[in-house]
This record gives C-alpha cells, structure tokens and sequence, in this order.
C-alpha cells in the first residue's frame, strides 16, 4: 500500500513539473509598457557600448541590433542615470532593443514620431513584440523637412513581467498619426491641482514675465527631469510613458485658494494643442500669478493655445 502511495506521488509530481515546464515554455499573451526614448535616460558609457551599425557615426563592425536584458536592479543602475517608471525587479525584467532607424529631430530635440505597443506575446523563450510608429507629421508654418535624415541610435525599452527569455523579435509598423482626440481626450484629462509656491526660481521668472503680459504661459513636462526642473515638488506620482503635464500660468485677482480651473475644451490634431478652460471673471491679468498643472495622455505637441472662459 504505501508503495502503490509513492507510485501515485511521483506521478503527481511528475505531472506538475511537466505542466510548469509546459507553462515556461508554451506560448502566452505578455502585457508590455514601452518606453520609447529610453536613450534619454541612458548612462553614456554604456550606451557607447551598445551602438549599432552606422548610429551615431559608428565605426568598425557593428551589428544591425542589440538585446540587453536587465534582470537585477544593479545591472539597472550601471546603466541609467534615471527612468521615466518605476520597475520592480523582483516581478518585472526590462528588455532592451537597440537599432539604427532614419529619424528627424527638430531643434528643440523632440522627435516626429512615436512608438506604441500593438501586441507582445512569448512563446518559449522567444518575446516577440508588436509595435506601431507613430509620424506625427507636426511642422510650424513655414517649416519643411530635410530631404534626408542622419542615422540615429535608437533604443525601445519593454517592461514586462519577470520571465525566462533570452530572444527578443520586434516587429515595427509605420503609420501617420492623424487622430483627433476632443471628448476623448477630456475624458481623460484633469487638472491635478495648484502649485503656485513649488515652482523652481528659474521657472517662476520665465512665466512671471509672461504674465505682465496679461496671457497665460504654458509648457509641456515629458520626462521625471523636467518636472524637478520646474517644480522643487510635486506630489503626484506621474506615469511619463503613458501621460504627461501641462503647466499653466496666469495672473489673477481672484485670491481663492481652493479654486481650480475647469477644463471645457481639449482638442488636438497634427501636434496642436486646444485647452479651454473656465476661469474666474477676475482672470484678466494684473494679479497675483498662479500655477496651475494638467495631466493628459502623453502626445507629440510643438504648440499649445489656451482660451479663457468666464465661469
């Protein structure tokens, strides 16, 4: 009898490793959050290191891509200054595609394009990645794009849960990003409060000149180092691969200090940004400036006009 029980448990136990290894190595739907300017946040040392074929005026023989995968927070640390999210290595691992791509930056830095994931899925320890490329297609008036653009380094950075993995495929579909967002986009906008005390000296100045003017200044925030730049706190936790902030500046009579702007209108199409916001009758200038700020989907924007509308 107890032999016969010994049988029966090995049999189980058999089992459950085969359905565990089944598991690891079958295939399986993988939720993944691109962080698409992962350069940015890059140690330079070790992005030297990991250059690909004729990015960045690369010499010698180099491959046409790069896979690092970034298992430990150590491995993390030697190679990012800092990251736009958080990542929890003890349930996330962070995989590292490095490519050479022909991109336009304009002179302020920004891209013309954005990435986004379609569909991540693992089938063994193979993660093959889905992932649209946005041309923003954003030029101001009187602008017109180079015949050619410069090699560039590029590199995706996937969060994923922590797996086995030792391949990564990526696939790359090319589209015009034409989409006009207004009730979908105030849907998911707010505004996430007042921050007239926490602003950096540097950044008061700038906007208090504007507001001489009697007309609201306003700046997009895109990446954790712009906000300390602008704020020397803020305390709402920001998902920058996914969202980003818009800060608004106006001068205004009105001393309550529990008011917040309404947002009636949010539009957007081809990088322009329409913000319609419900204010005080008193918000004509001449004031005291007060500083206020927007969470909103993250988008490719090079202009942003508000309106004001008597509440």
């Amino acid at each position: 009898m107890r032999k016969i029980a010994v049988c029966i448990f090995c049999v189980l136990l058999i089992g459950i490793v085969f359905t565990a290894c089944e598991s690891d190595d079958g295939y399986s739907s993988v939720e993944a959050v691109v962080v698409d300017d992962a350069l940015l946040w890059m140690q330079e040392e070790f992005k030297a290191e990991n250059t690909t074929k004729n990015a960045l005026g690369s010499q010698g023989n180099r491959p046409e891509e790069i896979i690092r995968i970034v298992k430990h927070s150590e491995e993390f640390e030697s190679a990012f200054e800092e990251f736009p999210i958080g990542i929890d290595f003890e349930e996330q691992i962070l995989v590292l595609y490095f490519f050479t791509a022909d991109n336009i930056i304009d002179d302020d830095g920004n891209r013309r394009y954005f990435y986004e994931v379609v569909d991540a899925e693992r089938n063994g320890n193979v993660l093959t990645v889905e992932v649209d490329k946005h041309k923003t297609a954003l030029l101001k008036p009187g602008e017109t794009l180079p015949d050619a653009s410069v090699p560039a380094q590029e590199c995706l950075a996937f969060v994923i849960p922590r797996m086995n993995i030792d391949r990564l495929k990526v696939k790359i579909n090319y589209k015009d990003y034409y989409k006009t967002w207004q009730n979908e986009l105030i849907a998911e906008s707010e505004i996430v409060g007042e921050y007239t005390g926490a602003a950096t000296e540097a950044f008061a100045n700038v906007a208090a000149k504007e507001a001489e003017t009697g007309t609201i200044y306003s700046e997009k925030i895109t990446s954790k180092a712009r906000l300390d730049a602008v704020f020397t706190q803020f305390d709402k936790a920001i998902d920058f691969s996914q969202n980003m902030l818009v800060v608004f500046c106006m001068s205004m009579k009105s001393d309550a200090r529990d008011f917040l702007p309404d947002i009636s209108d949010i539009r957007y199409e081809k990088g322009v940004l329409d913000i319609v916001i419900g204010t005080p009758e008193d918000a004509d200038g001449g004031g005291k400036m007060r500083i206020f700020v927007m969470e909103l989907p993250q988008l490719p924007v090079y202009e942003i006009n508000f309106n004001m509308l008597d509440m």
